[in-house]
């Protein structure tokens, strides 16, 4: 009876096989790949703001806004493993654009639409690997996917309550992230262009959705640091006056990375059938389709504009919305064939993504790779081979926890931001008895002027990066390196030494 009731259940409500099957795909060896560089640093950053006095707008110092942080920080409160909790915040984000696309597929389409465009956001790779990281983009994309949601509405019908809805969403999207104002200059394009041929709404109701706009990063507003840090977001985008001298070589080269990485991580396959989709809404000119599209294209066009340089993650944000283009190209060619080739074309629609992202899962190295040959956008630098990668943290954390037996131990390590630093002084933050910190001879000064020995009252490790002691070898002794197995990089384990002889400097390690 219970199975039966299921099963009725999940014929009416699709969405409810669909969302245990997203869950079963981002869930699954989740921390699998090891912490990211980013990731690292943004999980330090939250625990800082969420537990430190004063820090809670921590990260403008870095000209990156809090909010997402704060959400990092409650999850590493609720569980026991930081890195996981960082992760799961993501993979929730990702099911609520996830959710956005099959209502957008199913409300403006049809429910077949709507449910093979989220399956296909399940196994798309790019989409896949993004949902699964401690980073902003999954929540940059549910943003973009539900303010399309609430423009479509308006729209349509011209109810101020929507325009109002749209500008919270991107409000809250630019507190988490700047790369949201994408989305807001789209908004605003397309609404205008649309007032200008039907007027089928008042154009007061744009006031409002940029007060609702702004009432939303109110507090970010107040917050001094935030002017103060805000030019520094030129590091990736173009300022005003740089786009004032058209800089078409960036452009160019922006054009072609992004085609690069559209074709290969959302797949060929997936491309295509999206183009038939484009080719199909052009056909029926139907006006939510052709908004949709507007939309798509038009976040894209904006971020090849505006940054100085593309990569997967500047570009994974605008692309969700294309699952719905290849689900309507699907019915498209469904329709033209008829059940035929449609069972056929579904399959070919699928099995390339699944099998991408079924080994990114699996051995996140051999899915890099496999893209390593024909891509420099594959990102298998940065996650396995690079400095940035997090290889041997695991290693390091489980070595270090083994140190000390049941006694409190200090670890200390550089002053640097990310891997292994800001790793391993997250893994710790609450662990009952071994204490992070950092441990540099920047930080003591001229105290340790002339002396040969340093004391603490309890146990002291080093953790460095490779052989780089913050200035403190000559007072460690060395325990061992732990080797990322995908290139030289190692890890270093060390430990204070506790037979020298000469001037002492007794240090307070925990306070």
């Amino acid at each position: 009876m219970t199975v039966m009731r299921l099963a009725t259940s999940i014929k009416k409500y699709p969405f409810l096989l669909i969302s245990a099957v997203y869950f079963a795909f981002r869930l699954f060896n989740l921390t699998k790949l090891p912490i990211f560089n980013d990731e690292a640093i943004y999980l330090d950053w939250a625990w800082r703001e969420t537990n430190e006095p004063g820090m809670l707008f921590y990260s403008l110092y870095d000209a990156k806004q809090p909010l997402l942080m704060w959400f990092f920080g409650i999850a590493m409160h609720l569980l026991p493993d930081p890195f996981f909790a960082g992760r799961l915040v993501s993979v929730l984000l990702g099911w609520v654009g996830m959710f956005g696309v099959f209502r957008l597929g199913k409300t403006y389409f049809n429910q077949k639409i709507g449910i093979f465009a989220s399956l296909l956001y399940i196994v798309i790779p790019i989409f896949s690997f993004y949902d699964r990281q401690a980073l902003m983009e999954a929540a940059i994309a549910a943003i973009g996917v539900w303010t399309l949601w609430f423009a479509l509405k308006f729209w349509k019908y011209g109810y101020t309550k929507d325009a109002v809805f749209a500008g919270i969403l991107l409000g809250i999207g630019f507190f988490i992230k700047s790369s949201a104002l994408v989305f807001l200059a789209a908004f605003f394009l397309i609404s205008f262009w649309l007032w200008l041929r039907k007027r089928s709404f008042r154009l007061r109701s744009l006031f409002y959705s940029t007060f609702s706009f702004l009432c939303m990063i109110t507090l970010l507003l107040l917050q001094p640091k935030f002017w103060e840090t805000l030019s520094s977001n030129n590091r990736y985008g173009h300022s005003i006056s740089e786009l004032l001298h058209f800089p078409i070589g960036t452009w160019a080269s922006n054009f072609l990375g992004n085609s690069e990485i559209f074709l290969l991580f959302v797949t060929p396959v997936v491309v295509i059938f999206a183009g038939v989709g484009v080719y199909a809404i052009i056909k029926t000119r139907k006006r939510a389709s052709l908004s949709l599209l507007t939309w798509v294209i038009g976040g894209i066009v904006l971020q090849t504009l505006l940054v100085k340089g593309t990569s997967q993650r500047y570009l994974v944000a605008y692309l969700p919305l294309v699952c719905l283009l290849a689900a309507m190209g699907f019915m498209a060619i469904e329709h033209r064939f008829q059940k035929a080739l449609g069972f056929l074309a579904l399959v070919v629609l699928f099995a390339i993504p699944i099998v991408l992202t079924l080994i990114q899962l699996v051995s996140p190295p051999l899915y890099f790779s496999l893209f390593d040959p024909f891509s420099k956008y594959s990102e298998g630098y940065s996650y396995v081979r690079g400095l940035t990668s997090g290889y041997g943290v695991d290693e390091a954390v489980a070595y270090i926890e083994k140190l000390g037996g049941d006694k409190k131990i200090f670890v200390g390590q550089d002053m640097y931001s990310g891997t292994p630093e800001s790793a391993i002084k997250i893994h710790f933050q609450r662990h009952p008895r071994i204490v992070p910190g950092y441990f540099t001879r920047q930080l003591l000064g001229d105290s340790i002027k002339g002396v040969k020995c340093l004391k603490t009252e309890i146990p002291a490790y080093f953790v460095s990066k490779g052989d780089n002691t913050a200035g403190m070898g000559a007072y460690l002794e060395h325990l061992v390196y732990l080797r990322n197995p995908h290139n030289s990089n190692v890890i270093g384990i060390w430990k204070l030494k506790e037979e020298c002889q000469g001037k002492t400097l007794p240090l307070q390690l925990i306070k």
